[in-house]
């Protein structure tokens, strides 16, 4: 098999070692304050029908934790995903709307230890984060939570017991209410990538049918991708986009404003079939078309595996540079 060594570690797949070596380090450092990061990325970053394997391995790891009651009662688990289906057969068989909406809003449980509760009792932090789970939160406010976490627990040696206060208005711990905190909590206010929100999508989406707007979409597509690789220092090596009305996989509106409305189009760009995803708002003055305008960023949503192959990995510019590349046989025959 091609990329084994992404699957395995010695005779034991990925989840298998990565279970076992938690179970050894959380026993060696039950009596501990300790911090451990699991990551099962691989088999299942690339192939999503083999995420049904890791049921036994999460099974085992919660059954071992579930024998060690003085880890239960003292250690905070999370549980995460960094992102939902972006890309494969399964991704467009679910027709769209529903991989967008889960790609954005990922799962995230959080198990708090009774030691913690029976500290802090008038905090009802299992109430709280129920109350939280309705809430827009992002990254910073699991960060900031494990910062309260330290506090809490003393190890940092200066809670006063006076309400836990952020430090910035975009974050905030989910162990105090966060409606509380007089802030507006949206995309903007935290950082949260035009492309990635899903605020405000419509529940019931409607197919964008009107060919003049999606040939107007396809060609301000068409132009960022030309434009992005004519600016790069790679540009004489990689291939010019084209993209057509035929190449539309799915062009769906998925939320209203006043006076426009947000488009999520996916689409094939020739050479190299590859496929993108982009937010596109439509301006409508007097309900006529005026423009349209790319909200965030392009998104490659498939595999580009050797079609990049002529860009370097030196910098984050290249290696974004790499969704953008299909490089001419010449470059990458060199």
């Amino acid at each position: 098999m091609k990329n084994l060594h992404l699957l395995c570690a010695s005779n034991e797949t990925v989840p298998q070692f990565l279970t076992r070596y938690t179970k050894r380090f959380v026993q060696k450092f039950r009596h501990t304050p300790f911090f451990s990061f699991t990551w099962y990325a691989y088999p299942f970053h690339t192939y999503i029908h083999s995420v049904p394997t890791l049921d036994q391995e999460l099974l085992s790891l919660f059954q071992y934790f579930n024998s060690l009651s003085s880890l239960l009662e003292n250690t905070l688990i999370m549980f995460v995903a960094d992102h939902g289906m972006r890309e494969g057969d399964a991704f467009f068989d679910k027709g769209g709307i529903e991989a967008y909406i889960e790609r954005g809003l990922p799962p995230f449980f959080i198990r708090v230890p009774e030691r913690l509760q029976k500290m802090y009792p008038q905090m009802s932090l299992n109430e709280v984060m129920a109350q939280n789970a309705h809430e827009l939160t992002s990254p910073f406010d699991i960060h900031h939570t494990l910062l309260h976490l330290l506090e809490l627990s003393g190890l940092n040696g200066s809670y006063t017991k006076t309400p836990f206060e952020p430090v910035l208005p975009n974050r905030a711990s989910l162990f105090v209410p966060i409606k509380g905190a007089n802030t507006t909590r949206d995309c903007k206010t935290l950082n949260i990538y035009p492309d990635s929100c899903v605020c405000n999508t419509l529940v019931d989406i409607e197919p964008v049918e009107n060919p003049y707007y999606l040939g107007q979409m396809i060609a301000v597509l068409q132009a960022k991708l030309r434009d992005i690789v004519k600016h790069s220092k790679y540009s004489k090596v990689c291939e010019e986009w084209t993209v057509t009305t035929g190449d539309v996989i799915s062009a769906q509106v998925i939320g209203k404003e006043e006076g426009s409305t947000i488009n999520l189009i996916r689409f094939a760009a020739n050479p190299g079939n590859a496929n993108f995803e982009a937010k596109i708002r439509i301006i409508q003055k007097n309900s006529q078309f005026d423009k349209c305008e790319i909200v965030g960023n392009l998104n490659r949503i498939n595999v580009y595996g050797n079609q990049s192959a002529c860009v370097g990995e030196e910098t984050d510019k290249d290696k974004e540079m790499k969704t953008f590349c299909m490089c001419k046989a010449k470059a990458i025959k060199a």
